[in-house]
């Protein structure tokens, strides 16, 4: 949990889109649950933003699951890369 914590902190949220935001948490939400070899888990997210009218909603499906694929591939990405300098 603190590391999620610090890494959290460390982001520059303030310089995002709220869907900016929502693919970089959701990448640091599954780093974290890969790293501790968890079991299959479900994230859910809501939001406060101009897109919701400045009200706490829900982020909608398609949104949500949008930026849970993306933070996924930037992982495979990453991981990929990183066994490509290891060779």
């Amino acid at each position: 949990r603190q590391g999620i914590k610090t890494e959290l902190e460390r982001l520059k949220l303030g310089n995002m889109t709220c869907r900016e935001a929502l693919k970089t948490v959701c990448k640091c939400l599954i780093k974290q649950r890969d790293d501790q070899g968890s079991k299959k888990f479900e994230i859910e997210m809501a939001w406060i933003c101009d897109e919701s009218d400045r009200q706490f909603v829900r982020v909608p499906e398609d949104v949500a699951k949008e930026a849970e694929d993306a933070a996924k591939r930037e992982i495979e990405q990453e991981d990929e890369d990183s066994s490509d300098m290891e060779s």
